[in-house]
């Protein structure tokens, strides 16, 4: 990503690689030393890296993107995502230029009347206590999404944290619950 796409973006976007644990000490030691070289890694030592902990990974990045970086967007993207940062980026500034309720933005490839899953050998299943209901409401697909800062702001206050609290093992679903 460092090699490709992400060398467009320009001096006032910032990049986090947000990252678990791993159950191998030679990995989690690879990983410390390019997060020392990039900074740009961000650790999370107490959450084993695994596909239905994203969403841990995912708050995370709220918190890091809207508490402490001050970014106005925030995109959330799958490491197997490319995405064309000046396009976006110029999207992004025509949007604000044209819409004051542009910071409430949360943009991406929406799916709607979803049924939940619940073959649990299925990767995205979900128990019937996780979640009762049939279908899941409207969300953006994981591969890529934007989240504008008012969204993060209110995801920061504590009526937003409690909503956040609310964590099912599919994170894009998470996200459009939250």
């Amino acid at each position: 990503i460092r090699d490709s796409w992400l060398q467009a973006k320009d001096e006032n976007a910032r990049a986090a690689f947000i990252v678990g644990k791993s159950a191998d000490a030679q990995i989690d030691a690879q990983v410390k030393e390019e997060a020392e070289r990039h900074k740009d890694v961000l650790i999370l030592e107490d959450h084993l890296e695994s596909y239905r902990g994203i969403v841990v990974k995912t708050r995370a990045a709220f918190l890091w993107a809207f508490a402490g970086n001050g970014c106005d967007f925030m995109l959330k993207c799958d490491d197997d995502s490319y995405v064309h940062i000046k396009a976006m980026v110029e999207d992004l500034h025509e949007l604000v230029a044209s819409n004051p309720q542009a910071e409430h933005l949360y943009m991406g490839d929406f799916r709607m009347e979803t049924a939940a899953i619940r073959d649990p050998t299925n990767k995205y299943w979900v128990s019937h206590e996780e979640w009762p209901e049939t279908h899941y409401p409207l969300f953006a697909c994981g591969c890529g999404y934007v989240i504008g800062k008012g969204v993060g702001e209110f995801l920061l206050s504590p009526e937003g944290r409690k909503v956040m609290d609310f964590m099912l093992p599919i994170e894009d679903v998470t996200v459009g619950i939250w």
